[in-house]
């Protein structure tokens, strides 16, 4: 599925008339994404964090064609949604390591997202750049923050994050409460789907 929607976009991309910076954005983000693809579980089929992710695995040849679709989509003034998720996108694809990442990009590319279009994906994410960059308890501190927002309340990922950033404060037993938290919330979800 992921193949045939780079493909398609391709095709969109190459067209003269639709071929704008916004369809290159987009074709750059699906690249980037799917460049990761073959690194993203074990052999087990256990999804793998960014971080524990081979990045050897990676594929550079559609990395290096999601460039050539980025250095398109920033012809003209305009700048999407696709645009900003592509920036991003690229800043993971490019580095060498999770530590080696351009984490101020990141969160600068979120901010003008949060600008842009709201969501509880998008402030999440930026908390976890922020962590990466100044460290879990700054990462911590926007937690808390979004903790405060009614529709996140419920939002197992962030409850997830948390517990990460307090494990790594060495916060323990707080950090064990938002890992069951987050636990329970899934739980809840599986429930409603079957």
């Amino acid at each position: 599925l992921c193949h045939e929607a780079i493909r398609l976009a391709d095709l969109l991309a190459d067209h003269p008339r639709v071929g704008t910076p916004p369809v290159h954005a987009l074709a750059a983000l699906l690249l980037f994404h799917a460049s990761r693809l073959p690194a993203r579980s074990d052999a087990a089929r256990e999804l793998l964090l960014l971080d524990e992710q081979d990045r050897s695995l990676w594929d550079a040849g559609m990395i290096r064609r999601g460039l050539e679709h980025f250095r398109k989509s920033a012809r003209g003034d305009e700048l999407t949604q696709y645009h900003l998720e592509a920036e991003i996108a690229s800043c993971h694809a490019l580095a060498g390591s999770l530590a080696a990442t351009d984490w101020a990009k990141v969160v600068a590319c979120y901010d003008s997202l949060l600008s842009r279009r709201p969501s509880p994906d998008v402030a999440l994410n930026r908390a976890i750049g922020v962590a990466h960059l100044q460290g879990p308890a700054a990462g911590l501190a926007e937690i808390e923050s979004l903790r405060q927002v009614r529709a996140l309340r419920g939002y197992h990922p962030l409850h997830t994050a948390r517990g990460e950033f307090l494990r790594r404060l060495g916060r323990q037993r707080e950090a064990a409460e938002a890992y069951r938290e987050a636990m329970s919330l899934t739980s809840r979800d599986r429930k409603s789907v079957v």
